[in-house]
């Protein structure tokens, strides 16, 4: 997983954001899976052979620090959803983050000079996260 994450950072541009949104720990899903599809600490198998990974805040934090990135934001996205006809409430959990690519003193990443984002993608980065629900944080 840190490979994948290393290559994110030495495709960005200075200055550039890698947003995350994941599993977080104890989410819904996590705790519906049975005992024998364990096969991490925080990772278990599905029925079709794909993997799921359960991220706490520090191991993301290690992660996207790891390789280079600088921290933005970083947090649980908590949202319970409650279907009334079969009467079920279930709590979901993300880590949802965003994460900047930075650059060395002379403006470098990995060594080659790369230009900052365009104007077309300043106005998009302004915008707010809409679908971004988090409960519980003050």
């Amino acid at each position: 997983m840190s490979a994948a994450v290393a290559e994110c950072f030495s495709v960005l541009k200075p200055g550039g954001l890698l947003f995350l949104r994941d599993y977080g720990l104890y989410d819904m899903t996590m705790l519906r899976f049975e005992a024998d599809q364990k096969v991490g600490f925080r990772e278990y198998k599905r029925s079709d052979g794909t993997r799921s990974c359960f991220f706490s805040l520090d191991i993301a934090r290690d992660l996207f620090i790891g390789a280079g990135f600088i921290e933005v934001e970083l947090e649980y996205c908590c949202v319970k959803s409650v279907n009334r006809r079969k009467q079920k409430t279930m709590h979901w959990v993300w880590v949802h983050g965003k994460s900047h690519c930075k650059s060395d003193v002379n403006g470098l990443v990995n060594g080659l000079q790369v230009s900052t984002f365009s104007s077309v993608a300043r106005p998009f980065l302004a915008q707010p996260v809409s679908s971004r629900l988090v409960f519980g944080h003050n």
